[in-house]
């Protein structure tokens, strides 16, 4: 598999800890969010990594395609991409719209399955690996968090359904449940902790989910 790790959702915290983790093992990295993120490319490049930016939101899935498709070829390749994108947003359920869910789905699970397919012939020439960032709110939801409950638990069939199917393609699908929230310094759930676990599943490329 190329050293080449493409990083949807980039943004301060467990993206730019992916990016040190994956960048530090001589990973080239392209990274994907709304907006660029100046100190953290910055600190990467100070640290001798090698990263592409490119803006797009992962709620306009066409245009996140289109991303992806010019950082495939500035990274001549993708080997492995991390899904990190989500609508993280406290809403009761019962005040979530209907086209508030259609939307926030969009960007917690239908733009994690475009970005599959837009890398697809990459990851297949690779024998690459996709990494989810699931929740625990995917197997225990909880009303106060409507639609990202309902998102995780999309996310989740998601992975399960890509690994099915991309496994005799020799492409690798993991999730990371994380039950917790993400606290600095912690052991388990830091996100220089997380980035290892993730680094984990890249390198055992076994095992469908790994809860923490």
């Amino acid at each position: 598999m190329p050293k080449s790790l493409v990083i949807i959702g980039y943004g301060p915290g467990l993206s730019t800890a992916l990016a040190t983790r994956f960048g530090a093992e001589g990973y080239t990295l392209g990274l994907v969010s709304r907006t660029r993120h100046d100190a953290s490319l910055t600190q990467l490049a100070e640290a001798g990594v090698t990263a592409h930016f490119e803006a797009a939101d992962a709620g306009d899935i066409p245009a996140l395609q289109q991303a992806l498709h010019r950082l495939s070829a500035k990274l001549e390749g993708v080997g492995a991409v991390v899904y990190n994108a989500a609508v993280l947003q406290a809403t009761d359920i019962l005040q979530v719209t209907p086209q508030q869910l259609v939307q926030e789905f969009g960007v917690n699970v239908a733009a994690a399955l475009g970005s599959v397919q837009a890398l697809l012939v990459d990851l297949k020439q690779t024998s690459g690996a996709v990494l989810l960032t699931g929740g625990g709110l995917g197997t225990h939801p909880d009303p106060q968090y409507g639609s990202l409950s309902i998102g995780k638990a999309g996310l989740r069939s998601l992975a399960a359904q890509l690994h099915q199917r991309l496994q005799p393609e020799g492409i690798y699908v993991g999730l990371l449940t994380i039950t917790q929230g993400i606290q600095a310094g912690d052991p388990t759930y830091s996100p220089a902790a997380l980035a290892e676990r993730f680094w984990q599943l890249a390198q055992a490329r076994t095992s469908l989910e790994t809860t923490v």
